[in-house]
């Protein structure tokens, strides 16, 4: 009889989690969680920025700073201290040189950060992400979906979901100036409340209109702490922790529209030799089709090999349906199009830093936090704190591990399960 009330409140307990899941809303964002990789980085921003390999497969959200006392605070003692008995909010505060200082921060950001900084890695979040299962993750990307993959130390926390959404928050206004929903009940940590989405609306349309101004065509960006100096100082019995997050906005050297113009003007001059033997207009088109598809398979073919030929399939599949939708012509430049990407990808890439961009926008941190207040706050948070627990990992250990061996005996709330696909309708 126990065996079986037990196997009972098991299952009754699946069955909550798995409905749950199933009720997280954000927007018009569709989510489900199929078991997806840890997002394990450990390079450094410093050569994250320069490297194709990260920026174009990585991205998102990293820092990897070690903060450094303000000027005039030396420091030959500290301690860090948590109070389970104490309110949420004060539970944490740092004893420095024998004197005791708080620090404004809750459990359910306290816990992840911590971890977050004792890592070997500081990869926060990536919307490039990869499942466990490879083929699902072809299958989910080919159908226009996002794989999220989070730290382990921030996956499947409140503050995982808000960095994801800081990875989002300029590009998916639809989404980002909201916040994520259980049923009808925002998913709110101590500290938070609801957004005013017609604030963020707003904010987001000042910072279009600031972005406008020094308008600059970018591939993505890394959201991260490059060009920052974090400090620390005591300031009214307060740990202060000062710092802001930097946009490192950047494109390929072969995102330029005049090298493009270049690969298509090769084209176009292959393509009047491949169709002089045609008299009519008929004829020509005729050979230009011929010609393009046997050329986008061959060079297909020589950046994938051989065991590709379902993706080709699809690529030329696409192409005629613009064919059915929008007529021969469209069809035609299509196949262009796809030859020109082609061609492109056999151009060795580089980073091309977009230095005026990132450095105009980042001085105006007020226009990222106008978008959605709560994710922004929690990306400065987890940059500021982990920064700092790293200069007491680096400089006072013994400390750190007594005080690494509270944090992950903590039981934080709200529990969350972050979300590994999205699909946006």
């Amino acid at each position: 009889m126990k065996l079986l009330r037990s196997l009972k409140l098991s299952l009754l307990l699946v069955l909550s989690a798995v409905s749950a899941i199933a009720q997280l809303r954000l927007g018009e964002a569709t989510f489900s969680y199929p078991k997806a990789k840890y997002l394990m980085r450990s390079e450094s921003i410093v050569n994250a920025v320069v490297s194709t390999g990260y920026l174009g497969r990585v991205g998102g959200v990293a820092f990897d700073k070690v903060a450094i006392p303000d000027a005039g605070l030396q420091i030959s003692d500290l301690r860090l201290n948590y109070d389970p008995a104490a309110e949420d909010g004060t539970r944490f505060s740092v004893t420095i040189n024998g004197e005791k200082v708080q620090a404004s921060i809750y459990d359910w950001e306290l816990a992840p950060i911590a971890k977050y900084a004792n890592s070997i890695h500081n990869a926060c979040f990536t919307l490039f992400g990869e499942l466990e299962d490879e083929t699902r993750t072809t299958s989910i990307q080919q159908s226009g979906g996002e794989i999220l993959n989070y730290h382990p130390q921030l996956a499947n926390t409140l503050m995982g979901l808000r960095l994801f959404q800081l990875d989002i928050l300029v590009v998916m206004p639809d989404i980002s100036v909201d916040l994520p929903k259980n049923a009808d009940a925002y998913i709110l940590g101590k500290g938070e409340r609801n957004p005013n989405i017609t604030s963020n609306k707003n904010g987001y349309s000042k910072y279009r209109q600031e972005y406008e101004r020094n308008r600059e065509m970018y591939r993505s960006y890394l959201i991260c702490d490059k060009n920052r100096d974090i400090k620390f100082s005591i300031r009214n019995n307060f740990l202060s922790i000062t710092g802001e997050p930097f946009y490192y906005f950047w494109r390929y050297n072969t995102d330029d529209p005049e090298v493009k113009e270049k690969v298509l003007s090769r084209i176009e001059g292959q393509l009047i030799i491949a169709t002089s033997s045609g008299r009519t207009i008929a004829e020509k088109t005729h050979l230009m089709e011929k010609w393009l598809l046997k050329t986008i398979e061959s060079e297909f073919t020589a950046l994938s090999g051989n065991d590709h030929t379902e993706e080709y399939k699809a690529m030329v599949d696409a192409a005629q349906k613009i064919r059915q939708l929008e007529g021969l012509e469209s069809y035609i430049k299509a196949l262009e199009y796809l030859l020109v990407e082609l061609r492109l990808q056999k151009i060795p890439k580089e980073i091309v830093y977009l230095n005026n961009l990132s450095t105009t926008l980042s001085n105006q941190q007020g226009l990222f936090r106008s978008i959605n207040p709560a994710v922004w706050d929690a990306g400065v948070k987890t940059m500021r704190f982990a920064a700092f627990f790293r200069y007491c990992k680096v400089n006072f250990p013994e400390q750190w591990r007594n005080f690494m061996s509270q944090v992950k005996r903590m039981n934080i709330s709200p529990t969350v399960t972050t979300p590994t696909v999205m699909h946006l309708e």
